[in-house]
């Protein structure tokens, strides 16, 4: 009997996005009930953005903060997104 291991935990990015506008950003393409009952501190969510881009996405706090992981490979193509998405709300990168 043969194994193989594959050490994956450096293949994904964690970015956080947080603050009164973060569910109606991340509505915008997230196929999520983001709703604060649908979607409680502690809730996870796997979801697609376009094509490409698989997306966890953990809400950590009521704020609402949510920290969205993604494979480190479409870490600045989700980031873009992210900045296009929350430019009608203002953003700040902290």
């Amino acid at each position: 009997m043969k194994f193989l291991l594959t050490d994956l935990s450096h293949s994904q990015c964690v970015l956080r996005l947080e603050g009164p506008a973060a569910r109606d950003v991340l509505a915008k393409s997230l196929p999520l009930d983001l709703h604060e009952n649908a979607f409680s501190p502690g809730t996870c969510g796997k979801s697609r953005v376009s094509d490409d881009i698989n997306v966890l996405t953990h809400l950590v706090d009521p704020s609402p903060r949510f920290d969205l992981y993604v494979l480190r490979s479409y870490a600045i193509a989700y980031w873009e997104w992210l900045i296009v998405s929350a430019a009608p709300f203002g953003y700040r990168v902290g």
